[in-house]
């Protein structure tokens, strides 16, 4: 947009909160910036998440799970699970996909890939 923006003492994270250096971000990367406006055109973030751009989503409970292929089946729908995918329990508390059950009903956010193929990058625990 055209603002020049101070990082020096943001706080840089991913879109579930984790720490990330300003390294991980790239031109073209989707940003949330908060901070103050020290001049024209000049800001100094406090804050700096770097966000997905918009993602589909796929709700429903798991059929079948294979947790050492990161790969689980919701309503005939293949999801496979990114490596640095975000996986989130209950009370926002970061979960692995052992903590994850045939039955348990998810909300899982990414991209599909295929026919009947989904990838996640993000999955909740309802």
């Amino acid at each position: 947009s055209g603002v020049k923006i101070a990082v020096q003492s943001a706080r840089i994270e991913n879109d579930n909160d984790m720490p990330i250096t300003l390294n991980a971000i790239a031109v073209g990367d989707y940003l949330e910036i908060e901070g103050s406006f020290t001049g024209p055109g000049q800001m100094m973030a406090m804050k700096i998440e770097k966000q997905y751009p918009e993602q589909d989503e796929i709700k429903g409970r798991i059929e079948s799970l294979n947790a050492a292929d990161n790969k689980l089946i919701i309503s005939g729908i293949t999801v496979n699970i990114s490596q640095d995918a975000w996986l989130e329990g209950h009370d926002d508390m970061r979960i692995s996909i052992a903590q994850l059950a045939v039955g348990s009903y998810i909300e899982c956010k990414g991209s599909w890939s295929g026919p009947a193929e989904f990838t996640a990058n993000k999955i909740e625990l309802d």
